[in-house]
């Protein structure tokens, strides 16, 4: 199983922050949950995080998308046509957009109190496995939501 959390757009304010996110991930959750199996339907969980605040008339403006299972799909040169450097299979994504209060208080965090936060933000996202497509039964989405839990508790970022 892959787990992952990305940051997906972000300004000017949250370079720094958008940064952070694709280092947490790499250093905390890739190599944790890849030996682990909660079924063969879904391979790839994916959090993408848009951190972005809105502004007074752009309030439609980078807004999460719903949740997305894809089955299967690759990146390709738009000018030879070849495969390039990423592939997905059984992936279901699920985008969370940082903003207001919350913007704020990210950006304002230290490195430990902005792990406690993308922590709490992500086990909150993790609710919407609940929209896996129904055809998808052979995922653990319950035990993967505890075994994410029980880490965060281990690492002191959540209680």
């Amino acid at each position: 199983m892959i787990f992952e959390i990305k940051s997906l757009e972000g300004e000017t304010l949250s370079f720094q922050k958008q940064l952070f996110i694709d280092n947490f991930s790499k250093r905390y959750l890739e190599n944790t949950f890849v030996e682990r199996d909660y079924g063969a339907d879904v391979q790839n969980v994916a959090i993408l995080i848009i951190l972005i605040k809105t502004r007074p008339g752009y309030e439609k403006w980078f807004n999460a998308r719903k949740p997305k299972y894809i089955e299967y799909t690759s990146g390709y040169s738009l000018l030879t046509g070849e495969p390039v450097f990423w592939e997905w299979k059984k992936r279901f994504v699920i985008e969370i957009r940082f903003d207001g209060e919350l913007f704020d208080k990210f950006i304002e965090a230290d490195d430990e109190q902005a792990k406690c936060i993308l922590a709490k933000e992500s086990l909150k996202a993790l609710d919407l496995l609940d929209k896996l497509p129904k055809r998808l039964k052979n995922f653990d989405k319950e035990r993967f939501k505890e075994d994410v839990a029980n880490y965060y508790k281990e690492q002191g970022w959540i209680q």
